[in-house]
């Protein structure tokens, strides 16, 4: 796209592909920073919460506010909380169920067997 953008015809010219690895490298640094600051959030709170379910501290059908109430360290802010949560559930560690009853909906999260057995 660079050569043509440049006007370029025919075969891919050297300096379209020196400028497209430079502007690759430029969008690759961008993508780190942005990707990385709400994963590694996530991902450290995920390693507390799997820890927990692994020592059997959270069992099936366990909620965010069952998290909270415990006060574990790396799991003091609700964002914190959530963020580990949903890293687990996008790995296929947890499975969430939202439920509406009389009061405020709440999401239950139940644990994959296959993690459950492996711990």
């Amino acid at each position: 796209m660079i050569h043509l953008l440049d006007g370029g015809v025919g075969p891919i010219s050297e300096p379209a592909v020196r400028k497209a690895i430079r502007w690759g490298g430029y969008l690759r640094s961008h993508a780190k920073r942005i990707y990385g600051s709400s994963q590694s959030k996530g991902d450290g709170a995920a390693t507390v919460i799997a820890a927990k379910i692994g020592s059997g501290k959270l069992s099936d059908g366990f909620t965010a506010r069952d998290i909270k109430r415990n006060g574990w360290r790396g799991l003091a802010r609700d964002d914190q909380v959530e963020l580990g949560l949903q890293v687990l559930v996008d790995l296929g560690w947890l499975r969430a169920d939202e439920t509406t009853g009389a009061q405020r909906p709440t999401t239950k999260y139940f644990i994959n067997p296959r993690v459950r057995d492996r711990a």
